[in-house]
């Protein structure tokens, strides 16, 4: 997110950290940060956005905002942007593809009971998925 706000490949150098000035989402900062200040860097992004990814690059872990407060501050800001009727991107560009439908069966010959008559010849009733029809059932070896 660091390189989407400020357009750049490369991210935050970790040998220069510095304090920010400024609040950080209203409050001051908690520590030394990484990277370029990305307050007013892009007018693409909310202040709320950029601050927060400033704030995910804390040199103290501590500082940084876990998982669920992350959730909950993009979920809240993307609230936020639908309400004032934001222009919303399509994120299913970034979703993946649906898996493709499973391949049909295989078409089964019908098979024919394996079993004999009573008058010694073979029973030629079609069957489905067993080897002998009910008549025959008995004749399994």
């Amino acid at each position: 997110m660091y390189c989407l706000i400020l357009m750049r490949y490369r991210g935050p150098d970790p040998r220069e950290p510095f304090t920010p000035r400024w609040n950080l989402n209203g409050e001051p900062a908690k520590g030394r940060t990484f990277g370029l200040p990305l307050c007013g860097q892009s007018p693409h992004y909310s202040r709320a956005l950029t601050d927060l990814v400033q704030e995910c690059l804390y040199e103290q872990p501590g500082h940084r905002p876990d998982l669920r407060e992350l959730k909950t501050r993009v979920q809240n800001g993307w609230r936020a942007a639908f309400k004032a009727d934001a222009t919303l991107d399509a994120w299913d560009d970034f979703l993946p593809q649906p898996p493709p439908p499973p391949p049909p069966p295989p078409k089964l010959k019908p098979q024919r009971c394996k079993g004999i008559r009573r008058n010694g010849k073979a029973c030629k009733k079609k069957l489905a998925a067993d080897e002998y029809c009910g008549q025959h059932q008995g004749q399994r070896p």
